[in-house]
């Protein structure tokens, strides 16, 4: 079996699968500065929503930190570097869909705006955000077609007798899941169109998902019935190199959290 990963099964508030693919992917169990990072950042912010669950107490804090990010402030200058064409063509629309102008003012999370964020579908351009802020970078590939999402996905040429172009295709992903070095893990992300899922493992012709709407992992074989509107994301984290576990980052958080309690 090739890449093959225990990542935990997380369920998904309502319209929340994109958030819970993220949190899936970066483990928490097994990445214990994200844990203590995420739980002690809910316990300051559970005004915002009452949870019970853990990965719903930490869908609150990913939530909030993408609202955070729309601000002019240190979150928002480290992504102008990283990701400068998201920050300048992404975040506008989402200000725009927020349609509050004070929060586009003041960056202040009330529970009336945070509501409205939280139950918003994600896009990638918000797990682009969520992994550079967590230590990692996105892997984008070019295809005969362009997507500007640069997300690898499967044609049905590519099922053609005589065609390499599915082999390499998951040849190229499993590479990727078998890259990790030195802390750095690679992994997948998989937006079926309108759903997001978490590739566990790729076998043969055959995706291991984690799906926040499931209970188990579950298997899909990948052949010429895919829908091209499939859209696998690839990237990778390190735990040590995150900017949001930085002390500038954790002093910045805590004093946002006063003024909105205040």
């Amino acid at each position: 079996m090739s890449g093959k990963y225990q990542l935990p099964m997380y369920a998904q508030l309502s319209n929340c699968c994109g958030i819970s693919t993220f949190l899936m992917l970066i483990n928490p169990e097994k990445n214990t500065q994200f844990k203590e990072f995420l739980n002690g950042t809910y316990e300051k912010i559970s005004f915002l929503s009452k949870q019970t669950r853990k990965e719903f107490k930490w869908s609150i804090v990913i939530d909030y930190i993408l609202l955070k990010s729309l601000g002019d402030n240190l979150l928002n200058k480290f992504l102008r570097e990283k990701i400068p064409d998201i920050v300048d063509y992404y975040m506008p629309i989402v200000h725009f869909k927020l349609k509050d102008k004070n929060f586009s003012n003041t960056n202040v999370v009330t529970r009336r705006i945070f509501k409205k964020s939280l139950y918003t579908m994600r896009e990638d351009a918000d797990l682009k955000i969520l992994f550079n802020l967590f230590g990692g970078n996105y892997f984008p590939q070019e295809q005969e077609i362009y997507d500007p999402t640069r997300a690898l996905y499967f044609t049905a040429k590519d099922f053609f007798p005589n065609n390499s172009e599915f082999k390499q295709k998951l040849d190229l992903m499993k590479k990727h899941l078998q890259s990790e070095t030195n802390g750095i893990i690679p992994c997948i992300a998989l937006n079926f169109g309108s759903h997001w899922v978490a590739v566990n493992s790729i076998d043969n012709d055959i995706i291991g998902i984690n799906n926040p709407l499931g209970s188990s992992p579950s298997r899909k074989q990948i052949n010429r019935g895919v829908p091209e509107n499939y859209r696998f994301y690839l990237f990778n984290y390190n735990q040590k190199s995150s900017f949001i576990l930085k002390k500038e980052v954790k002093k910045f958080l805590d004093s946002e959290i006063d003024k909105e309690l205040t």
